[in-house]
């Protein structure tokens, strides 16, 4: 999250969302970086499943946003991962590798607040690191 943080300057909070499931890696997590009006909400969610299963989520979610907005590839992070943004729920970056799916997001806390260019970077590094630490 520090990527994050240094793209819209410290300060926020940070919390975890109860939100517990069979398949879930743990409960996701919330952090909100930067100082208001320009605060960000971002959240790390991971799942893991059967095998195979994260290509699964990855390429269902893939076919569901190309349908709404474009999706970039992204190279480097997981088996493959992807961007995209969404007007409801923000930027997005998503991955997977083997059975662990993965998604870092990123939404302003004020309606119609711009996103730094460079955020998708931050997230990307985000579920890098989120990956490693899984995956340990």
């Amino acid at each position: 999250m520090r990527k994050v943080a240094d793209l819209v300057g410290l300060g926020g909070d940070h919390r975890d969302v109860s939100a517990t499931n069979a398949n879930s890696a743990g409960p996701p997590c919330a952090v909100t970086v930067g100082r208001l009006p320009d605060e960000v909400a971002v959240t790390v969610r991971a799942k893991t499943g059967a095998p195979g299963s994260g290509w699964l989520m990855y390429e269902g979610l893939c076919q569901v946003q190309q349908g709404s907005s474009p999706v970039t590839e992204l190279a480097g992070i997981g088996t493959t991962a992807c961007t995209y943004t969404d007007s409801t729920t923000g930027v997005t970056v998503m991955t997977y590798d083997a059975n662990l799916y993965l998604t870092v997001t990123a939404a302003p806390l004020r309606s119609g607040a711009d996103l730094p260019a460079s955020l998708v970077a931050g997230l990307g590094s985000a579920a890098s690191s989120a990956l490693t630490a899984l995956r340990a």
